[in-house]
C-alpha cells in the first residue's frame, strides 16, 4: 500500500491549498473591474496662477462616473476628446486638472440631473495646466431642471465649485414642457409642483474663461441664473444666488428666459414661477473685483405681464414680488463690466492729490468683512464701475499715506460720486507756465498797476 510520511503530507497539503487560493484569486481578479490608471507628477496652475505639482492624479478617460475625494486629470488628445452621456457625481473634495489640449464634455442622459452634480458639502476645484488657446476645456449640461454644474431637481442646492483655470462652459437645461430650469453653475430647478429653486451654493472663480448659461423655462416656471439660483416652479420663488466670488478670469453669464414665469439673473438669483405670490430669487452674497477681471453678465427676459420685478444682470432674479436685496459689491474697470449692450454699474472716479503710484484698497463691512485691492496707480484720475446693495455700513477706501475715504452705498450709487484722496501739508506741484499764460499774467499785473495809480 502506498503511503507518505507526515512531512510529505504537509507538502502535498500546502501545494493543494496554494493551488486553490491561486485559482480563487485569479477568478476574482478577472471578475473585478480594472482600476483606473494614475498619472504622476502632474503639472497644474493654482488659484494664483503659480505652477504646482500633484504627486498623483487618477486618469479620467470617460469610464468613471463618481469621483471620490482626490485628484484627477483628463487624459485625451485634441482629436480624441472625452465625452460622457451620464452625470458625473462629485463625492467629497475633488480636484480636477484639465490637461492641455484635452476637451471633456458631459451631457447627462438622466432627466432632472446635473451635468456634473456637486451638491451639499461636496466640492469640485478645476485647474488648468496653462493659459491661452491651448488650455484644457470642460463643458457640462444638465437636463430637465438640472444645473450644468451643481444641483439637480427638485431644487437641490449647489455645493462648492472653484475654478482656477481652463475653459469651462456650464449650461442648465429645462427641455420638457412645464419644466423649471437649473442654473449654469449653482442650484437645480424646482421641478414641477415643488416649492422654490435650489440655492447657488458657493462659487469662486479665480481664473480661466468661464461661460455660464441659465437655461430658459417653459410655461409658468422660472428660469435659472447664469451663476446662482435655479428657477422656481409656478407661484414659487427662484433660488437664492448663494455665495459668489469672482476675482480673476473672463466670465460670461446669461440668465435664462421664461415665457410666463420670470427670468434668471446673469449672476445671482433664479427667476420665480408665474403667480401672485412669487418672490424673486435673492441675489445672495456677491463679490466681484480685480483690475484684470472681466465680467459680462446679462439677465434673461420674460413675457409675463402685470406688476413684476425684472431680473438683474448682477443681483436678484425676476419675480412678482421683491424680497431681500442680498449683499452685492462689484468694482471693475468700466470696460471690464458689461451686459452685452454696454457698461453697467455706477461710474466712480478715484483721484489723489498729490498723485500716487500706490494701490487703492476697499475695506468692506459684514458679511464680507474683507479688504481687497481695486486698482494700482492714481497718477491721473481713474474710474471704476461699481454696483452695491450694502446699506448698513460704509465702504472704506484706502491709499497708503493718505487719510481713508469712507463712502456709503447711497454715495457710491450717486451719479456724481468721486473718491478723493488728499494729503494735507504737502506742497503741491506748480504746472509750468506756457507763453500764452505768461502773456496773460503780464497783462493782469499791468492792469493791477494801472488801477493802483488811478
Amino acid at each position: 500500500m502506498f503511503s507518505v510520511s507526515a512531512k510529505e503530507e504537509d507538502v502535498q497539503s500546502f501545494h493543494g491549498h496554494f493551488s486553490l487560493r491561486y485559482l480563487l484569486l485569479a477568478f476574482f481578479s478577472l471578475s473585478l473591474p480594472l482600476s483606473a490608471s494614475a498619472a504622476t507628477n502632474v503639472l497644474y496652475l493654482d488659484a494664483d496662477g503659480v505652477s504646482q505639482i500633484a504627486p498623483t492624479a487618477t486618469d479620467l478617460t470617460g469610464a468613471i462616473t463618481t469621483l471620490n475625494a482626490g485628484w484627477y486629470v483628463t487624459n485625451c488628445s485634441v482629436t480624441n476628446p472625452i465625452a460622457y452621456s451620464n452625470t458625473i457625481t462629485i463625492s467629497g473634495d475633488v480636484h480636477l486638472i484639465l490637461a492641455d489640449g484635452c476637451a471633456l464634455t458631459v451631457s447627462t442622459g438622466a432627466a432632472g440631473n446635473a451635468g456634473i452634480r456637486v451638491a451639499g458639502a461636496n466640492s469640485l476645484t478645476v485647474y488648468a495646466q496653462s493659459t491661452g488657446a491651448g488650455m484644457g476645456s470642460l463643458a457640462a449640461t444638465g437636463r430637465n431642471g438640472g444645473a450644468g454644474i451643481g444641483g439637480r431637481t427638485p431644487g437641490e442646492t449647489g455645493g462648492t465649485v472653484t475654478i482656477n483655470g481652463g475653459t469651462v462652459t456650464a449650461s442648465g437645461n429645462s427641455g420638457l414642457s412645464g419644466s423649471t430650469a437649473g442654473a449654469g453653475i449653482g442650484g437645480g430647478g424646482a421641478g414641477d409642483g415643488i416649492a422654490q429653486g435650489g440655492a447657488g451654493g458657493t462659487v469662486t472663480i479665480n481664473g480661466g474663461t468661464v461661460n455660464c448659461i441659465g437655461d430658459s423655462a417653459n410655461g409658468f416656471n422660472g428660469a435659472g441664473a447664469g451663476i446662482g439660483g435655479g428657477g422656481g416652479s409656478s407661484g414659487r420663488s427662484g433660488g437664492a444666488g448663494g455665495t459668489i466670488t469672482i476675482n480673476g478670469g473672463a466670465v460670461n453669464c446669461i440668465g435664462g428666459n421664461s415665457s410666463t414665469g420670470f427670468a434668471g439673473a446673469g449672476i445671482g438669483g433664479g427667476g420665480s414661477g408665474g403667480g401672485s405670490n412669487a418672490y424673486y430669487g435673492v441675489a445672495g452674497t456677491i463679490l466681484i473685483y480685480g483690475e484684470s477681471t472681466k465680467v459680462t453678465a446679462q439677465a434673461g427676459t420674460t413675457s409675463a405681464t402685470g406688476v413684476s420685478v425684472a431680473a438683474q444682470d448682477i443681483g436678484a432674479g425676476g419675480g412678482r414680488l421683491a424680497g431681500a436685496a442680498g449683499n452685492v459689491f462689484v468694482a471693475l474697470l468700466p470696460a471690464n463690466l458689461q451686459n452685452g449692450s454696454g457698461s453697467i454699474g455706477n461710474a466712480v472716479t478715484f483721484s489723489a492729490s498729490p498723485p500716487s503710484p500706490g494701490t487703492v484698497t476697499a475695506e468692506l463691512p459684514a458679511p464680507f468683512s474683507t479688504t481687497m485691492d481695486l486698482l494700482t496707480g492714481l497718477t491721473t484720475p481713474r474710474m471704476l464701475s461699481v454696483i452695491t446693495t450694502l446699506s448698513s455700513d460704509s465702504v472704506t477706501f484706502e491709499l497708503a499715506d493718505y487719510p481713508p475715504a469712507p463712502k456709503t452705498r447711497a454715495e457710491l450709487m450717486d451719479p456724481n460720486v468721486s473718491v478723493y484722496f488728499f494729503l494735507r501739508g504737502v506742497a503741491q506741484s506748480v504746472p509750468a507756465l506756457t507763453p500764452a499764460m505768461l502773456v496773460l499774467l503780464a497783462l493782469a499785473l499791468g492792469f493791477a498797476g494801472v488801477r493802483r495809480r488811478s
